[in-house]
């Protein structure tokens, strides 16, 4: 059985999704810490495969269903814990093998909603004591966590130095679709550069906020339905952006009118009865910060080809995952 992280989520800044999906399951056995799966471990992913635990599941059923069957003896309800934040569910102790226990909750709720972060099931696990104590060592005894921590940081220093090519290409597709496009009057290569420039940075900035799991760093409200369905970079323009450039689908204005749309939310805030924005404003939000792009026409493609290199990443071949299509800015794909 290999590993796979796609559906994990990590808490904090040492691991990040991309690690966890592109270069833990090869790091692992280099390590010796990735051995046969035990077969208890197997049938448990098997189960949930065949039975996914969605929705609306109770804690019983994921105590059950996930949780009971990794342990070598049934988990045993622990005693409250006294934390910061005052007595906290102490979740259940797991015995995996001899001498080894771990803590495990089991929740019917999102494991760190937005609405009630201190108080989250997330937030508990980080607050009693000894539940993120992590040992990971060889077979041979020898710690390992300081080699995966410092492949961490090698990974998240290609991804910056990837992000910074993408960001860098993208804005200069956008510019140069921009400049083409004959319902626009000249203007000055600099102006447009320097407005391309806090453009592609309020991008980054929404983009870094909205994918934070974590409620104090991030958008609150980046999990409405609103957000999701009609501002989000990512869920509302990203499928609008691959049926125009995969499949040549005729967008109307809906990716110019929604990237104008989403900058004005930032710049002049938002209130309703699902979303509440607060007004950002300043250096990147701000009513003239970019003069000469506001007077402009954007057009589909353009916005399209920005957003492509923003929202996806060429995967590595040695992952064995589907590299996707880049779009270049001719027309033609080609990579980054």
């Amino acid at each position: 059985m290999s590993l796979a992280f796609g559906d994990c989520a990590t808490v904090g800044s040492a691991l990040t999704d991309s690690f966890l999906r592109l270069d833990l399951p090869d790091l692992l056995p280099t390590l010796g810490l990735l051995g046969p799966a035990p077969e208890a471990l197997a049938a448990v992913w098997r189960g949930l495969r065949r039975h996914p635990i969605g929705p609306g599941a109770s804690a019983a059923r994921v105590l059950r269903q996930a949780i009971t069957p990794l342990g070598v003896k049934p988990p045993i309800a622990a005693e409250p814990v006294r934390t910061r934040q005052g007595t906290e569910d102490g979740g259940h102790i797991l015995a995996t093998g001899p001498g080894i226990t771990i803590r495990a909750w089991a929740t019917d709720t999102d494991l760190d909603p937005p609405d009630r972060a201190r108080h989250s099931p997330a937030s508990a696990a980080h607050r009693v004591p000894e539940s993120l104590r992590l040992r990971l060592t060889r077979l041979a005894g020898r710690p390992a966590l300081p080699q995966i921590l410092d492949a961490a940081r090698l990974h998240q220093a290609r991804v910056t130095n990837d992000l910074r090519a993408q960001a860098r290409g993208g804005l200069e597709c956008f510019l140069q679709a921009v400049i083409a496009d004959p319902g626009n009057p000249g203007a000055e290569a600099a102006d447009l550069w320097h407005d391309g420039l806090i453009l592609i940075h309020r991008l980054l900035f929404i983009l870094k906020l909205e994918a934070s799991t974590d409620p104090a760093r991030g958008f609150s409200f980046a999990s409405t339905r609103l957000w999701r369905e009609s501002l989000s970079p990512n869920r509302a323009l990203g499928p609008l952006v691959r049926r125009h450039l995969d499949h040549g689908h005729d967008t109307g204005a809906m990716l110019e009118s929604g990237l104008r749309a989403l900058f004005r939310a930032c710049r002049d805030g938002l209130r309703c009865a699902e979303l509440t924005i607060a007004p950002l404003g300043g250096a990147l939000f701000g009513a003239d910060t970019m003069p000469t792009l506001d007077r402009l026409r954007w057009g589909e493609r353009a916005v399209a080809l920005l957003l492509d290199r923003l929202l996806w990443t060429t995967a590595r071949a040695a992952t064995g995952t589907r590299a996707l299509r880049r779009a270049g800015c001719g027309g033609a794909g080609q990579g980054l």
